[in-house]
């Protein structure tokens, strides 16, 4: 669930190219978007995960008229399918937890979580998935569909690039940008009560209608090189020495939920490092037994989604993409799979 922490932090803070469908449980940690090695299916767009560690989604609304209220979203993960050739084909898909609001201010919070505003309860996510980039010069308009407190309408940002694909000191390969808009709260039903919406005093008593969002993003290709624990070491050991059937042997099936989470987070790493490898059998191996340890996590479904796509396995790819959006549908890397995908 959005509720935990995100795997290796890939999606961690808040930060986006984009805001974002009011739907069911997200993700429980981030799918890393591992850099690919040689043999794999070419396709004509890269998926990078939103590593919001070093990204934030912010915004300020004006307060009576003197000041400003700042905040931002502290849960959230984020998709970019980058189009090396020519970067307007590129898209994205966003998702964040409503409640993760933060301005700073426990009891202003509470309140904007509640039916008053964001309502999170009933609209727990906001999700942008983007329509079309316009290239203006060395800038970008980013064209989109926003879901908020039940309501969906375009929006635009613009976009600026901060640096193009480059390699950074732990070798992961990341593009970075920022963006701007302004969104009218009212277009979205988030009234407040009355009192911040005063008649007879609206430039003093009142929180303004306009609020302007400012984004910076990272997006990442994970060196998984650099990226262990002592778990991952143990089992990556046990396959190159043993072979991964006899090491997913010993993987529990029926453990406490908690030991569970531990041996998926393990696996989803495992699998990515032996992707990245050029293992492909092994890290589908991998990817199915994490899968296998529970069928409802959306995460692991679309990674081996993927491994099967860049192994060649279209339709396996597509029937996996689809179980993960059944078991959440704001899997973001599911999302944009199945857009360019073509179902």
């Amino acid at each position: 669930m959005l509720h935990r922490r995100f795997l290796l932090r890939s999606f961690a803070r808040a930060g986006a190219l984009a805001l974002v469908v009011a739907l069911v449980p997200a993700p429980a940690r981030a799918q890393v978007a591992p850099i690919l090695p040689p043999g794999v299916a070419k396709l004509p767009f890269q998926r990078l995960a939103f590593d919001t560690d070093h990204s934030g989604i912010e915004f300020r609304v004006g307060f009576m008229g003197v000041s400003s209220v700042h905040g931002d979203f502290e849960r959230w993960e984020g998709t970019m399918m980058y189009d090396p050739v020519r970067f307007e084909r590129t898209t994205v898909t966003v998702a964040i937890l409503a409640e993760s609001v933060n301005t700073g201010v426990p009891a202003r919070d509470r309140d904007l979580r509640s039916d008053h505003f964001f309502d999170a309860k009933k609209f727990p996510y906001i999700v942008f998935v983007s329509t079309g980039i316009v290239p203006h010069g060395q800038s970008y308009t980013m064209s989109g569909n926003l879901t908020m407190h039940g309501v969906t309408k375009a929006v635009a940002l613009d976009v600026t690039p901060l640096h193009p694909l480059v390699r950074d000191a732990w070798r992961n390969e990341r593009i970075g940008f920022t963006g701007k808009t302004s969104l009218n709260r009212k277009d979205f039903g988030i009234e407040g009560i009355a009192f911040w919406n005063n008649e007879f005093d609206p430039g003093r008593r009142a929180i303004a209608d306009r609020v302007d969002v400012e984004l910076t993003v990272e997006a990442e290709l994970a060196n998984m090189g650099n990226r262990s624990t002592p778990q991952v070491d143990a089992l990556m050991k046990q396959i190159d020495s043993g072979g991964v059937a006899p090491a997913l042997a010993g993987v529990p099936k029926d453990a406490p939920a908690d030991e569970v989470r531990t041996e998926k987070q393990t696996l989803a790493m495992v699998g990515a490092k032996l992707f990245q490898n050029g293992q492909f059998a092994d890290a589908l191996a991998v990817y199915r037994a994490s899968s296998g340890l529970d069928p409802s996590d959306a995460t692991a479904l679309a990674a081996l989604g993927e491994a099967e796509l860049l192994t060649g396995d279209r339709k396996r790819a597509v029937a996996d993409f689809k179980r993960a959006l059944a078991a959440d549908p704001t899997n973001t890397a599911a999302l944009e799979y199945l857009r360019h995908l073509g179902t």
